[in-house]
């Protein structure tokens, strides 16, 4: 039968193409570099937070968290690769994270880590472990 698919994968070439150097959020960052870039695996969370650049400040919420970035959901951003801040309020202190937008997504924005000090590297390490243990 002409224009019919094939009953078994043996004739099949390739099933679907993805042209790597296309953004597949409509954003700025292809869609190959958003798969590479994730080395940790996130967690959801719920943690009020600011982001700070030299631009803009904007009240928001970080909605997952790993040991190396995060995704912050809030209002308008900077262009990916723009350096910032976010003070992210935990119950018993603010934790400043510094570091770089990452890329845009759907109301928010993805943030990669800078170098951090000790003490965010293990409240962070905290907060992931407490969100495994929980599920």
């Amino acid at each position: 039968m002409q224009g019919s698919l094939p009953t078994t994968f043996a004739n099949v070439r390739w099933i679907a193409r993805i042209p790597y150097d296309v953004p597949d959020d409509g954003g700025s960052v292809p869609m190959s570099a958003q798969l590479e870039r994730r080395v940790s695996q996130r967690v959801p969370v719920r943690l009020l937070a600011t982001y700070r650049s030299s631009l803009a400040t904007v009240e928001g919420t970080v909605t997952d968290l790993s040991r190396h970035g995060l995704f912050f959901s809030g209002g308008p951003h900077d262009q990916v690769g723009t350096e910032a801040i976010i003070e992210v309020r935990l119950a018993d202190r603010h934790l400043a994270l510094g570091g770089r937008v990452a890329r845009h997504h759907r109301g928010g924005l993805g943030f990669s880590f800078d170098t951090l000090e000790d003490h965010a590297r293990r409240q962070i390490a905290n907060i992931v472990l407490s969100a495994h243990s929980t599920r």
